[in-house]
């Protein structure tokens, strides 16, 4: 599919992207500092299907394909070094004015 099929290639290109951007570990920051129990029970079970996904396309994905997107993730991971930060302050002043 990867070599005969556009659209499978722009969904994996995509998917690929949104896994980059993707941090499982700020979800819970947000639900330490705002969320009740069952609302952390969801972030848990979406963190699993996450990590279920993400090993499936790594399973999936040629090796030529990781490497022809390692730029583009390399700009993604400065990326996140930044919104990083800014979703740990939000998580935090929105608990404090809550």
């Amino acid at each position: 599919m990867e070599k005969n099929w556009p659209y499978f290639v722009s969904t994996m290109d995509i998917l690929d992207m949104v896994i980059t951007k993707v941090d499982p570990e700020i979800s819970i920051i947000y639900e330490n500092h705002l969320a009740d129990s069952a609302l952390k029970r969801i972030g848990k079970k979406l963190r699993f299907q996450f990590d279920a996904l993400v090993k499936l396309h790594n399973k999936i994905t040629p090796k030529e394909v990781f490497k022809e997107r390692k730029e583009f993730r390399t700009a993604l991971f400065i990326r996140n070094n930044y919104t990083e930060t800014l979703n740990i302050l939000q998580a935090t002043i929105m608990n404090k004015i809550t």
